[in-house]
């Protein structure tokens, strides 16, 4: 069985997850074939599978029509790979532009291709709408993969999807990522941050739903309570920053963040989250997140919001905290908790570790996205 798995993004968390199920499938005895962007930052030259870096990156494109012309290209060059690979199934991605995916679907079904899609975000983050081209395009796939729960009841009643076509396979572990990881102490001291505070990580793509000004409030509420407290923000805006800045200045605690708002390469993540004692998701709306899994990685807990499926991979005082979206005091509550005992804090990221490398190893992921391809291959899903 031939895999051809369609990467656009080349950076980020969609490539690394791809890149490393590419690596599990192709343990497992697949031949996997990888077409992605010439500018992907991960190492290719490492990869025990096929990798063909031919698309154009889309990412440093400015304006929705120079992003889809360009996607649109990279659309064509891939379908070039389809015809020279011929593969069993085509396994994408992140839908950018459903009409034109639901063209290239037809295409490959007349070809006697199947074809999976891993759906991240069910609906657009910002907009959110249920649009007739997604209604077309879901039902097109072969099979769908949602990585919780709360994904699959959400796929279902807003598609009225047949059970069968959806499959719930989680996000994998992220250990390998977190193997050359700094020591806390030389970690601060690259991002001149003083040894004894009590550090906080945003991490990621900055955008209105990720809930940043709750978490600018409750750090001002929970600086009473945590005198040391720290926060780090370090991430690519995807909206003017400005307004972060203000609340900032507003809540005067100019003293107590640093921000490195760009896209953090994969080289020096590991230097945030090692100088970190907390990761903080405060999002008001998602459906999963990659962040958490890169916690836990560098073993550290995680408080979330009790939205999408954040709530399914956090164990309340195990692995994480979890608090009500939009309340920033009672995101202050939580993080006064976890630092009113550190040695049940490091412990609880010790726990968080152990669990994810067992409960989310990527031979399991590979094993249950095997038997999905072999389902649909043999009709059943």
């Amino acid at each position: 069985m031939k895999i051809l798995f369609f990467d656009v993004s080349g950076k980020g968390g969609i490539a690394h997850h791809i890149f490393m199920m590419c690596h599990a499938l192709a343990e497992k005895g697949a031949e996997i074939r990888l077409v992605t962007t010439r500018d992907n930052e991960l190492d290719l030259s490492q990869a025990k599978f096929g990798c063909r870096a031919v698309l154009n990156p889309h990412h440093h494109k400015r304006g929705m029509i120079n992003k889809g012309i360009t996607y649109l290209f990279s659309l064509v060059r891939f379908l070039r790979c389809v015809i020279e690979e011929n593969p069993d199934i085509v396994h994408i991605h992140e839908p950018k532009i459903p009409f034109l995916e639901y063209l290239l679907i037809a295409y490959l079904h007349q070809k006697h291709i199947k074809v999976v899609c891993s759906v991240h975000d069910i609906l657009p983050q910002e907009k959110g709408e249920v649009t007739r081209s997604l209604k077309k395009l879901y039902p097109s796939f072969d099979c769908l993969i949602v990585h919780t729960e709360d994904s699959h009841r959400t796929l279902k009643r807003l598609f009225h999807l047949p059970q069968q076509k959806i499959r719930v396979i989680p996000v994998g572990e992220y250990s390998s990522m977190s193997e050359k990881a700094k020591n806390k102490h030389a970690a601060r001291e690259a991002l001149n941050i003083l040894p004894d505070r009590r550090v906080l990580l945003f991490f990621g793509y900055i955008r209105k739903y990720k809930g940043l000004l709750d978490l600018l409030e409750a750090l001002s509420i929970v600086r009473k309570a945590v005198p040391k407290v720290f926060l780090i923000i370090a991430g690519q805006p995807k909206e003017d920053f400005k307004i972060y800045k203000e609340a900032i200045a507003k809540w005067g605690i100019e003293d107590m963040v640093f921000s490195d708002i760009q896209y953090i390469p994969l080289k020096a993540v590991s230097t945030y989250f090692s100088a970190a004692d907390l990761v903080v998701l405060p999002y008001t709306n998602i459906y999963q997140s990659g962040i958490v899994y890169l916690a836990f990685a560098y073993k550290k807990p995680v408080i979330v919001t009790n939205v999408g499926g954040l709530p399914e991979v956090v164990e309340e005082g195990k692995s994480g905290y979890i608090v009500p979206p939009g309340r920033p005091e009672k995101l202050a509550q939580a993080i006064a908790c976890a630092f009113s005992d550190i040695p049940k804090l490091e412990r609880m990221g010790r726990y968080a570790f152990r669990n994810a490398k067992e409960k989310y190893a990527w031979k399991h992921i590979a094993e249950s996205t095997l038997r999905a391809y072999r389902d649909i291959m043999t009709h059943k899903a």
